[in-house]
């Protein structure tokens, strides 16, 4: 049986020439005050004011805590130097196969 675990490269994205942060699926940005924001594949738009970030050289950000960007299934989301990783797809792999995903 193969297993199939959900990633997804994010984006830096930079507030344009109004001062807008706008973020499309996959995206993470700071808006001009310096506050965080990220928009997880498949979700909406929010901020990351109660999450510790971490901004790396590249450019990418890591986020400590897990992101709950919507309550089904594809909605719990890992952050990782930029890398969406979805966390119900890399638990139910563990469980299913008694393994690590």
């Amino acid at each position: 049986m193969k297993y199939e675990l959900l990633t997804a490269v994010g984006l830096r994205v930079f507030p344009n020439g109004l001062g807008q942060l706008r973020l499309p699926e996959g995206g993470f940005g700071r808006d001009l005050s310096g506050k965080w924001f990220v928009r997880p594949p498949g979700c909406d738009m929010g901020d990351l004011d109660s999450f510790h970030v971490e901004e790396h050289a590249d450019g990418t950000i890591s986020v400590e805590e897990s992101i709950d960007g919507r309550d089904d299934l594809q909605g719990h989301w890992r952050l990782e130097r930029g890398v969406w990783t979805s966390i119900e797809t890399a638990q139910r792999l563990v469980n299913q196969t008694g393994g690590v995903a």
